[in-house]
Order: C-alpha cells, then sequence, then structure tokens
C-alpha cells in the first residue's frame, strides 16, 4: 500500500491528522493553561 501512495495523498493524510489532534491540543493547553493561571494567582494573594 506504501509503494501506491503519492506524496499529494501523504500530505493530506498527515494534515487530517494534524487538525483533528492540534484542535484538542489546544483546547486542553487553553484549559490547563487557565487553570495555572488561577492557582498562581490565588496563591500569590495569599
Amino acid at each position: 500500500r506504501l509503494d501506491e501512495m503519492t506524496p499529494h495523498m501523504v500530505k493530506v493524510i498527515v494534515q487530517e491528522m494534524i487538525h483533528k489532534h492540534l484542535g484538542w491540543l489546544v483546547v486542553w493547553g487553553c484549559a490547563f493553561g487557565g487553570l495555572l493561571g488561577l492557582l498562581v494567582t490565588l496563591a500569590s494573594n495569599i
């Protein structure tokens, strides 16, 4: 199967995979970043 793939097919597959997983990475990164920022803010005010 690998012999039948063209560079364009590989590019499309990689782009779809990155798009799918990068979306979740952005969401979870935002959530954890916000939580960490909140904890640091609360800790510095104590």
